[in-house]
């Protein structure tokens, strides 16, 4: 088993605390999470095996990570249910509410949010670690008395794709957390010492990431068949990853760190004034990068050089190498017949490293708002028929649109391959970086 923990103090990093957290019951959660962190980090031999590492200082989140958005709604809005523009709204009023208790005057501060990554792993067939985010916010507690409190139970995001009853579109039921964490508490209180929620948190991730389930399910509802599903599915996507035979091993890792570094050789992969501004830019120099940048549409489309030539041949030779080995293919959409989804051919956390490493920092560079974050991609290969797009200025104008070729057709004689990554931040927001056929192309989309 690797390294359980990092060994740095919650507290080493973080500047003085009245100076990032709004008073009362947010600066009381978040002493308490570091607190929790601290214990971690100060006995890490105490944390489940399946913890692999966590990280010991909270950065600051957006609200909406620990917003509950499974309410029940309907579009009709003639059954009694909200429909889901009144469930947002009722949700912003639930966050200004909370920024007039916290914050001074009457003016409303949404309330901060905190989180940490942490990287689980579970048994057969969830034995690959998984990043998870755990977020709190003004409503946690410790619990450390044994005692909840009142407190909620941290929002878990898995920021890679897992097959899971338990897990919707990367979420974690909070349900879960109602139903183990009091006999999880008990039983780890056994073994001596408090018990915060953080810790029972960590526990439970671990415990629901098996073949088993951790709890009886109700038979009648057809909750075990459910969960039978879950399983054969991620077994059966393990099957096709570890079956695959690639050309270049180095496009498929099997894990994702945390910060997205040390696998990948980013002065191979990026154009060398691209992965220049990079380093300026994690220095604080911006100067370069939007130096290097065209601006096709006002504050909306970008274009810049991305990916070296090399590169280019590189992922395409291994997609049409897929393509040949007789490997399952998924389209990434009913319109796209030569498509290949890259997340599901076993380059998902090659891809969540491009995210962290380079399209987030860029993101929050133009588009500072919807670009903060970004926690999820699907990312996917096109092809079309070079006779569609005749010139870039068509090309620009008709991007969206897509050849169907005849059934008798196996292949088209010319095509331009393009390589589409669309990263998903909080808001609905979808960015397409790079072009395989034209490197020198880059865009952004609103949906």
């Amino acid at each position: 088993m690797a390294a359980k923990a990092e060994t740095a103090g919650a507290f080493a990093s973080i500047p003085t605390r009245q100076s990032l957290v709004a008073t009362g019951a947010m600066l009381q959660a978040f002493e308490m999470f570091c607190s929790d962190l601290d214990a971690i980090h100060a006995n890490p031999a105490g944390l489940p095996d399946g913890v692999v590492c966590i990280e010991s200082t909270p950065r600051q989140a957006p609200a909406e990570w620990t917003e509950d958005e499974d309410e029940e709604t309907c579009p009709c809005g003639t059954c009694g249910r909200p429909t889901p523009q009144q469930a947002a709204a009722r949700r912003r009023d639930r966050l200004e509410s909370l920024g007039k208790a916290e914050g001074s005057g009457s003016a409303p501060s949404p309330p901060r949010a905190w989180s940490v990554m942490a990287q689980i792993v579970g048994g057969e067939p969830y034995h690959r670690p998984i990043r998870a985010r755990i977020t709190i916010a003004s409503n946690y507690r410790s619990g450390e008395d044994g005692e909840d409190e009142g407190g909620v139970w941290p929002s878990i995001f898995f920021l890679d794709s897992i097959s899971h009853l338990m897990v919707r579109e990367g979420r974690v039921v909070p349900d879960i957390f109602d139903i183990l964490g009091a006999s999880t508490r008990r039983r780890l209180a056994k073994k001596g010492g408090a018990v915060s929620r953080l810790r029972v948190v960590l526990d439970m991730l671990v415990g629901i990431l098996w073949d088993q389930p951790p709890i009886r399910l109700d038979d009648s509802a057809g909750a075990e068949v459910a969960w039978d599903r879950a399983v054969r599915s991620q077994r059966e996507r393990n099957r096709a990853e570890s079956e695959y035979q690639p050309i270049t091993p180095s496009l498929f890792p099997k894990e994702c760190s945390l910060d997205g570094t040390g696998v990948v050789n980013w002065s191979d992969v990026l154009v060398p004034e691209l992965h220049h501004a990079l380093g300026a830019l994690k220095a604080g120099d911006q100067a370069p990068m939007r130096a290097m940048m065209t601006e096709e549409l006002p504050q909306l489309v970008y274009s810049f050089p991305m990916f070296s030539h090399s590169f280019c041949e590189t992922l395409l030779g291994e997609a049409e190498h897929y393509e040949g080995s007789g490997m399952h293919i998924q389209r990434p959409n009913s319109m796209n017949n030569y498509g290949l989804i890259l997340n599901q051919v076993g380059m998902e956390h090659w891809m969540s490293m491009l995210q962290l490493v380079v399209a987030q920092p860029i993101s929050n560079l133009i588009f500072p708002d919807e670009g903060e974050f970004l926690d999820s991609h699907h990312s996917f290969t096109v092809r079309y028929m070079v006779s569609i797009f005749p010139t870039s200025s068509t090309r620009r104008r008709r991007r969206k649109h897509n050849h169907r070729l005849p059934a008798s057709s196996s292949r088209p004689e010319k095509t331009s391959d393009w390589t589409c990554i669309q990263m998903t931040a909080t808001s609905p927001l979808t960015c397409v970086w790079g072009s395989l056929a034209s490197p020198q192309r880059a865009s952004r989309f609103v949906e």
